[in-house]
């Protein structure tokens, strides 16, 4: 979703003791922890998100640095998994000091952005499994698009919530700023002029109906633009059909889209719910299993018990 993020609190591991336990000694387990369970668990998930990256591919992009990996890792994914350049999502840098947030994904505007400081002192690792991270809620919302009643849905939601977004972001930036600057900030976002000068001459004369008028035309447009790329999603994807075995899950995914909320009042994350959620699991499977690869480990179980010893000293990275 909308959240990646350096945690910012202080994870609970009073179960270790538990978790480092030998499980008792049968056919299949013998002298393993319900860590090594654990890990094992996951392990088993891990080959729908394998891309068979070879230590070429790892020499490659390691040869990159900053902005440059980034970029050249967005562009390897996507070659992976054969997305048409023409459907990818935007890659954006974004101010985010303010926020908790690395990097994510706004399904609204199919956008992956990410705020460049953060990034900068991360290892290649990272940024790669973040980037996997979001890549994947870029999938989610295809198979949310491509369907065909679920897309249908998605196009009057998002179109919804885009209006939302736009009242609130004009009315908390022109009464954060001295007015030229909000200009400024909204013409640099890609804003229409035309549209900012009618939005403050009936915000200043209180004409709501006017206002009114205006967000319906602005959701006028957004809803003619996402429909055109609904459509050429469905033309070179194709479509899912209502009656397909997909269905209960892409419709479970819509709903976790729009509806789960992972933030706070205060702008922190509410983590019960971003570890609770299908799309994020899903995220962080493909997370966790990209970093495994570009580690260039052999040993899936030995690349997690490094991990897990690492977190125990270290700040952890997590995506949404």
């Amino acid at each position: 979703m909308e959240i990646s993020a350096i945690k910012q609190y202080s994870p609970s591991f009073r179960g270790i003791s538990k978790l480092t336990q030998a499980l008792p000694d049968g056919k299949v387990s013998k002298g393993l922890t319900l860590l090594d369970q654990a890990f094992f668990a996951t392990y088993l998930k891990m080959p729908k998100y394998n891309m068979q990256i070879t230590p070429a591919d790892i020499k490659y992009l390691s040869q990159f640095d900053g902005n440059d990996f980034l970029v050249k890792s967005y562009e390897f994914i996507a070659a992976k998994f054969g997305w048409p350049e023409d459907i990818l999502p935007g890659l954006y840098s974004a101010d985010l000091k303010n926020s908790e947030s690395v990097m994510g994904y706004n399904p609204m505007n199919n956008i992956i952005f990410f705020d460049q400081d953060k990034l900068t002192n991360q290892k290649k690792s990272v940024i790669f499994s973040l980037l996997r991270h979001e890549f994947q809620h870029f999938s989610q919302n295809l198979q949310i698009l491509r369907h065909e009643e679920i897309g249908q849905k998605a196009l009057k939601t998002n179109t919804k919530r885009f209006i939302e977004m736009q009242k609130n972001a004009l009315d908390s930036v022109f009464s954060t700023y001295p007015e030229q600057t909000a200009i400024d900030i909204f013409l640099n976002s890609g804003g229409d002029i035309e549209f900012i000068n009618k939005y403050l001459i009936a915000h200043k004369t209180g004409n709501t109906e006017w206002l009114d008028s205006l967000y319906k035309e602005l959701g006028k447009q957004y809803i003619n633009e996402i429909s055109y790329y609904r459509n050429k999603v469905i033309e070179k994807l194709g479509l899912i059909k209502k009656d397909s075995c997909l269905t209960p899950q892409i419709e479970k995914n819509y709903k976790e889209f729009t509806e789960c909320g992972y933030y706070n009042p205060d702008g922190s994350i509410d983590f019960e719910k971003y570890f609770t959620s299908d799309i994020e699991l899903e995220a962080l499977d493909a997370q966790t299993f990209s970093a495994f690869e570009f580690s260039g480990e052999g040993c899936f179980m030995k690349f997690m018990k490094n991990e897990f010893i690492n977190e125990m000293s270290t700040e952890d990275i997590i995506s949404g």
